[in-house]
């Protein structure tokens, strides 16, 4: 019998809770700025946030992604003005440090896993300097808040497995270049705190899973992968495999120097029926995720573990407007297959069938014009427009196609 104990793949929903319409993404116009209303807002969402981990653990769910706008403004100059300006130099991090932490004890305590993914706002390969300039100050800020929560500079762990992530970027015209500019800014403009917590991820109309992996090796293998299964399927110009393609994403995880990484990340997803293509899916496709993802992930042999016998661990992030309504169906789906794991390590007779070329291509008709056009809005993204209705339209500082976009936290 094998003595490998294979971890459980944990799932996880972008945002909110709808069933109970609980969020992290409060938050308030610019114009009502100030120390009492970040303190106000702030405390609602970590109020929620308690609520929404309490309830994924009671539902098996152990993965969570979290708003962006969870510290309004944090990235703001507003923000520095105020530490700067306040009789008692009031920020943030430091005055919600320990309910941040006494989270992350009950994250970690549970094996759950948290994530951001910032606005397509943050824009790290732009020919627009304040657009990179900005885009830099919010993933740092993305970063102190995880280093917080965690407490990392006490406890000088080398866990840097909550993540957040983000896409390479726009083409402006020479795909080349562009991305030699993400990886010149990522080595020159961001700090190690920021470099360990980030991950870019294969989008599904610019850049593939081929140009991410540029990326990596052209930034001393320092940023791990995450592998969009849904993007993958509506932008894979060799006709890449799954199989193949997350065992080549896996391989840029847990890589760079000691750091630990975690298991690798996947966002999940399939076509919207009778929608452009790229459009996310409202309910779980019940099928295609227990196809893709338990008959086919869940049994691939990870060629870098250590024993012989073990399959690749991945956690996986739903993004489905159902939210955690389709994380419970996945959990169920999954259940049994988690059994099978293990019991196909002594038996491969178990292990189930699967089709190989499964989510090769999205099988949906749509133009060439219509697909080229495409500018799909990630789940949490809606989360935060939809959260933002209340609030002041944010001004524009840019957008990956070179052309003006709104943006929060501006005063452009």
């Amino acid at each position: 019998m094998s003595s490998t104990t294979q971890q459980i793949v944990r799932l996880g929903y972008v945002g909110q809770n709808y069933t109970y319409k609980w969020t992290t993404g409060h938050t308030f116009v610019k114009k009502s700025f100030g120390k009492q209303k970040i303190i106000d807002v702030v405390q609602k969402n970590i109020d929620d946030l308690k609520s929404i981990l309490e309830y994924n653990v009671k539902h098996g769910i152990y993965f969570q992604r979290l708003a962006s706008t969870f510290v309004p403004f944090a990235s703001h100059e507003l923000t520095e003005e105020l530490q700067r300006e306040s009789t008692d130099k009031f920020h943030w991090a430091s005055y919600f440090a320990p309910q941040l932490q006494k989270i992350g004890k009950f994250v970690l305590d549970n094996n759950i896993r948290i994530s951001f993914h910032p606005d397509h706002f943050c824009v790290l390969n732009s020919h627009n300097e304040d657009v990179v300039k900005k885009s830099v100050a919010e993933l740092e800020y993305h970063a102190l808040f995880l280093d917080t929560m965690f407490d990392v500079d006490r406890t000088k762990t080398k866990d840097f497995s909550q993540k957040f992530q983000i896409h390479v970027g726009g083409l402006y015209g020479d795909k080349k270049t562009a991305l030699k500019r993400f990886c010149d800014n990522y080595k020159s403009l961001l700090s190690e705190r920021a470099k360990r917590r980030l991950v870019i991820e294969n989008d599904d109309h610019l850049f593939s899973l081929e140009d991410c992996i540029w990326i990596h090796n052209n930034v001393d293998k320092q940023v791990p992968i995450l592998f969009d299964t849904f993007h993958h399927e509506c932008l894979n110009p060799s006709n890449m495999h799954q199989r193949e393609a997350i065992l080549l994403a896996n391989s840029t995880w847990n890589v760079y120097n000691d750091r630990l990484d975690g298991p690798i990340l996947l966002d999940y997803s399939s076509q919207q029926p009778n929608q452009r293509k790229g459009k996310h899916i409202d309910k779980i496709d019940e099928k295609h995720f227990e196809e893709l993802i338990c008959k086919n992930f869940m049994f691939i042999k990870d060629p870098r573990a250590e024993e012989e016998d073990r399959y690749l661990d991945f956690d996986v992030m739903l993004e489905i407007k159902e939210k955690e309504l389709s994380a419970i169906k996945a959990v169920r789906i999954m259940k049994p297959y988690e059994k099978l794991r293990q019991d196909a390590l002594d038996d491969t007779s178990k292990l189930p069938s699967f089709d190989p070329s499964y989510g090769i291509k999205v099988a949906v008709p749509v133009s060439d014009s219509e697909a080229s056009q495409s500018t799909e809005q990630d789940e949490d993204e809606e989360d935060e427009v939809s959260t933002k209705k209340k609030s002041k339209k944010r001004s524009s500082t840019g957008s990956q196609n070179g052309k003006n976009k709104k943006r929060k936290n501006s005063d452009e």
